[in-house]
């Protein structure tokens, strides 16, 4: 294996994890503010981005995880007992595979709210808009 893959891996889960952090605080600012004022929709078109950021780099991290799920966890299979490895070996896949569902998950709402850019202006705020051709 390539010696600096294992510090690729890290950096790369350290910006996810850093990317979803600015987007758990993100949340907050447009449905705090005023619906429709400039500041919902700003922040609202960051959040947005900074979701696809987020689900993009969730998405390539868990595939990569599949493939070499002993990268993901900082240790090789040498260091650790049969019954560890074992263990690991079956219960991983699971894991990554809910991680990667919630990753496409994400985009496609990310996705099918960018698509309702309209909502805020057809809607009181009081119903769910309805899209068609999606």
């Amino acid at each position: 294996m390539i010696e600096w893959l294992p510090l690729l891996h890290s950096a790369y889960r350290g910006a996810h994890i850093g990317i979803g952090m600015v987007g758990l605080l993100m949340f907050w600012v447009p449905v705090l503010a005023r619906k429709g004022s400039r500041l919902h929709r700003v922040s609202g078109m960051a959040f947005a981005a900074i979701a696809y950021l987020a689900a993009g780099t969730g998405l390539v991290s868990r595939m990569w995880s599949l493939i070499d799920p002993w990268s993901f966890l900082g240790t090789t299979p040498e260091n650790l007992t049969e019954a560890s490895r074992q263990s690991i070996a079956n219960q991983l896949p699971f894991l990554f595979s809910i991680l990667l569902i919630l990753s496409f998950g994400v985009l496609r709402s990310v996705t099918f709210w960018s698509r309702c850019r309209s909502h805020s202006r057809s809607t009181s705020g009081d119903e769910i808009p309805v899209v068609t051709g999606i």
